[in-house]
């Protein structure tokens, strides 16, 4: 077989490139999955760049998105809080109990 002297190199160094690239793109998933769960899945795209750069990796906010993407990391959203119960509101100075919503007074044993 007859390769040329720089064609036989620069394939020596796109395969060293190639498994070296992979080992970096590895660590960089192991690293964006464990700060995932590590914020109990509440960053988005732009604080798993901040992390991620913090931990030496030169990423930017669209390309974390992208990598989340890729790793299927969805953030979970709190719910809105809501009230589910009525307010009482009592008056020891001259006992008298007024309620929030007197039209449920029916329903609600006192």
């Amino acid at each position: 077989m007859q390769v040329g002297r720089s064609g036989f190199y620069r394939w020596q160094n796109q395969q060293e490139h190639q498994k070296d690239s992979l080992a970096k793109q590895f660590r960089l998933d192991s690293d964006a999955q464990q700060i995932f769960i590590d914020s109990d899945r509440s960053y988005g795209s732009r604080r798993m760049a901040k992390a991620l750069q913090g931990k030496g990796y030169n990423i930017g906010r669209y390309q974390a998105a992208t990598l989340m993407k890729r790793l299927g990391l969805v953030v979970k959203y709190a719910k809105k809080f809501k009230v589910t119960t009525m307010r009482i509101l009592v008056n020891l100075n001259t006992y008298s109990v007024s309620f929030e919503h007197p039209e449920l007074l029916t329903h609600c044993p006192v």
